[in-house]
């Protein structure tokens, strides 16, 4: 009996040691890992968009917006639906988006007819 007994501990403190061992290097979870925060600047002007970085990792990503044109303008990321109001010349501001999916992503400036005269692009996620 005394040796079933032995034998049963051995092999629970092996499967404890073994599972202190999984846990202690498995990643860790996602809500305490560091989120990547990349900055892009939007400059904004009759009819044109010229972004900082037209390259972003997945992430936090605050774009910094400025109307350097001469009437107002904004800045939309069609495929998320987020957007700076119209800005009047020399109005700032700041857009922050969080992209989880990799992938090419519209923006333009929604006023008038503004993206048909080329306010548009693609910022790529990757």
């Amino acid at each position: 009996m005394r040796f079933r007994f032995l034998v049963s501990l051995t092999a629970l403190a092996l499967g404890v040691l073994a599972l202190a061992a999984a846990v202690a290097t498995a990643p860790a979870p996602a809500a305490t890992q560091a989120v990547r925060t990349t900055n892009v600047t939007v400059t904004m002007r009759e009819y044109s968009f010229t972004l900082s970085k037209k390259v972003v990792p997945r992430g936090r990503v605050v774009f910094t917006v400025v109307n350097k044109g001469d009437i107002g303008h904004d800045f939309v990321i069609a495929q998320l639906k987020k957007k700076t109001p119209v800005m009047a010349a020399g109005a700032k501001r700041k857009l922050v988006v969080t992209f989880t999916k990799k992938g090419r992503y519209l923006y333009l400036c929604a006023v008038g007819e503004h993206f048909l005269h080329g306010m548009k692009g693609y910022i790529k996620v990757t």
